[in-house]
């Protein structure tokens, strides 16, 4: 759960030299227009000081990166004195009405998977004696209190760019310690958690450590040891241009049925779907749908996004895409890439705006697909005669409910996917009980 943070801070700079501060206003004691500035936040002035009659006081935050601008100062480095500051947190004022919290309730009532990023190497904060993921395994953990799928992205990167910086010009010996420490450390911390793990990312295009190596067969090794640490996740490749500007995709299936070939524990393809300043073309989308599928692996697109400036394009586009994708036999998943417009790579791709969350049109397509063409929704009474039903589903996760009188008196989950499948009840016998 997020809270509603209130801060007050007083700040003071001054010089070495002179005595006097650099900082115009520091603080706060006159109106703050024209000079102080929030990101992220709303700031107002309080009275509520540490010293002096006002301090600053921080609200509603937005934003993922919030903060505070004193603009442009210039600054000797040994003539500053001291920056400081006092922060009070305010506890009484709960995120009741906070953007965060709807945000957060959007992504779990509309979708129920999340993929988490921050499992990325190069995003680690911390050292290779080291890492630091813990803000990344909260994520983690939230997601699976709230029941979400969670896909992990990812233990490792074709392209020595998305490696951290210590990593890249290692000796052999070291890197290889390296990576083996940091391949135990990342599973140790995720076993059970997640049900994807996106491997080796981009791996078509870039293969660092099979140069680093001379071993042309690494990723395939680095797959095993990942299988033989946690069974439990499906262990997917992951590249781009495949769907949307197929470019790779004969070589992606090679590399597939390579990987199978060899008896690499390889569960999934995972399909990038950057579709950018394009026109979506079904019948292309279909056929490299066709092409992939023939590695006999169950496929997922993992990073959609539709770029259109017109809501009502954009709308059109991607329930165009999103019709073709959930068509095809071999897709087990679609993962949007990002949906609000503060947090995307481009706004033109968001299904949400703004700081009140308001849904646009895009949105209202992509989430009436979601929740009510593709969602099942069967009312049934029981009677004397009547206690079996037959009855068509899409794929996915249910729950059987059974009410009495209104009252729920048993549920009962089951999964539907690919085949047949048959639920078995026993309720009272009483007729008149509501089977939902």
């Amino acid at each position: 759960m997020w809270y509603k943070v209130s801060i007050f801070l007083t700040f003071a700079v001054n010089s070495w030299c002179a005595q006097e501060n650099l900082v115009q206003n520091p603080g706060f004691e006159s109106p703050l227009s024209g000079h102080w500035k929030a990101v992220g936040f709303s700031i107002a002035r309080s009275s509520d000081a540490y010293n002096g009659s006002y301090a600053l006081k921080c609200t509603g935050r937005f934003d993922l990166s919030p903060g505070i601008n004193a603009g442009d100062i210039d600054v000797k480095i040994d003539h500053v004195k001291h920056l400081f500051g006092w922060g009070t947190l305010v506890k009484d004022q709960w995120m009741i009405d906070s953007n965060y919290r709807h945000y957060q309730d959007m992504v779990y009532e509309y979708f129920n998977t999340a993929t988490t990023q921050g499992l990325k190497w190069k995003f680690d904060k911390g050292t290779a004696t080291h890492p630091d993921y813990s803000q990344a395994m909260a994520c983690v953990d939230t997601l699976k209190e709230k029941g979400m799928i969670v896909r992990a992205h990812n233990l490792f990167w074709g392209f020595a760019k998305n490696l951290p910086p210590y990593v890249v010009h290692m000796s052999r010996d070291q890197l290889n310690v390296t990576v083996q420490n940091h391949l135990n450390y990342m599973i140790n911390i995720t076993k059970g958690k997640a049900s994807h793990w996106d491997v080796i990312n981009e791996l078509v295009h870039g293969q660092w450590f099979e140069e680093q190596f001379h071993d042309p067969d690494y990723s395939q090794d680095i797959f095993r040891q990942v299988k033989l640490l946690d069974p439990k996740p499906l262990l997917m490749l992951n590249d781009f241009n495949v769907v949307a500007r197929p470019e790779i995709a004969d070589a992606y299936l090679q590399q597939a049925q390579t990987f199978l070939a060899q008896g690499v524990p390889l569960d999934g393809l995972g399909l990038q779907g950057h579709f950018h300043d394009t026109v979506p073309d079904p019948q292309q989308i279909l056929l490299y749908l066709d092409l992939m599928a023939q590695a006999g692996l169950p496929l997922d697109v993992t990073e959609l996004d539709v770029w259109q400036q017109d809501p009502d394009v954009r709308a059109d586009y991607y329930e165009m895409v999103l019709r073709v994708l959930f068509s095809h036999p071999a897709m087990h998943g679609i993962v949007l890439w990002g949906f609000w417009d503060q947090h995307v790579v481009d706004k033109r791709s968001s299904l949400v705006d703004g700081h009140d969350l308001t849904i646009n049109a895009a949105g209202k397509r992509v989430f009436n697909l979601i929740k009510e063409t593709w969602s099942t929704h069967v009312n049934m009474s029981l009677s004397a005669s009547s206690t079996n039903f037959d009855l068509r589903g899409f794929n996915g996760d249910y729950e059987v409910t059974v009410l009495k009188n209104g009252a729920k008196i048993k549920v009962v989950p089951f999964s539907l996917f690919g085949k047949e499948t048959t639920v078995n009840i026993s309720v009272d016998s009483n007729i008149g009980t509501l089977l939902r």
